[in-house]
């Protein structure tokens, strides 16, 4: 019989460690799915078991985000065992960080107080980046489980808040796997009544995606067989646009594209 729990034991706790582990979202793919949640600079001065407290440095985007600001623990969530959401996990005191918070409008926590903020869950997503000098860290931009050099760990911190502030994502800062798919696709560049598409041969395309400067989805067409696409934007005004090509396993192709008065 103990040669027989052994193993079943094993495998269990296989099981467990495997329903457990999720690819973690970049920074930026964050942002994409929680654009409602307000972004800041900001040095880590205190820390308790309910949470930390920072000092705000830099306001990239929300409205009425004050100098001092609270950020307490998030709910914690459970996979074959409770997964904690503890805002000390983003750091130690005296270190600055990017932090992309839920303002908290509702209480779900005895601790929670309106108008604070409440952290949210670090274990699929990336909601904060270290700041060191002029370089922010972490994992910014790509995949998961793609190669390290697909992937943006490190950049200029000036740059990073540059993008935030002009567009309100960083639909322009992508990996060099995602780069590098953008470069196989023609648009007719710049475009008028009609954005016409060519997409490279032998990579299945998922969707076609444009969006404003600002993030609005403007624009969409699913379920892409053919390598020529047309999408209708005799309606949109001239301007400056992003057309995004999705492809399968989560990966994308990003093209600045302007339309003409």
């Amino acid at each position: 019989m103990k040669k027989l729990f052994l193993p079943l034991l094993f495998l269990a706790s296989a099981l467990q460690a495997y329903a457990c582990t999720f690819p973690t979202d970049s920074f930026c793919r964050t942002l994409e799915q929680f654009s409602e949640r307000d972004i800041f600079t900001a040095e880590i001065i205190a820390s308790d078991e309910d949470g930390i407290t920072v000092a705000v440095l830099d306001r990239i985007r929300g409205t009425g985000i004050p100098d001092t600001v609270r950020i307490w623990d998030g709910t914690d969530w459970e996979c074959n065992g409770t997964f904690s959401l503890a805002a000390a996990m983003i750091g130690e005191v005296g270190e600055t960080h990017v932090l992309m918070a839920d303002k908290i409008t509702t209480i779900e926590n005895d601790w929670d107080v309106i108008g604070d903020y409440r952290w949210v869950n670090p274990w699929l997503y990336t909601p904060s980046l270290k700041v060191e000098g002029e370089l922010v860290k972490g994992f910014i931009s790509g995949l998961s489980d793609a190669p390290p050099e697909y992937n943006i760990n490190e950049m200029a911190y000036a740059n990073l808040r540059d993008e935030l502030v002009a567009s309100g994502n960083c639909a322009n800062i992508v990996s060099t796997e995602e780069a590098s798919l953008a470069k196989d696709i023609k648009a007719l560049n710049p475009f008028s009544n009609y954005l016409e598409v060519q997409l490279p041969e032998g990579i299945d395309c998922d969707y076609l995606h444009l969006y404003s400067l600002q993030g609005q989805l403007l624009r969409e067409k699913r379920r892409v067989v053919a390598l020529s696409q047309r999408l209708a934007t005799n309606e949109l005004p001239g301007g400056v646009y992003l057309l995004v090509v999705g492809y399968g396993d989560a990966r994308r192709a990003v093209r600045k594209v302007v339309k003409m008065e």
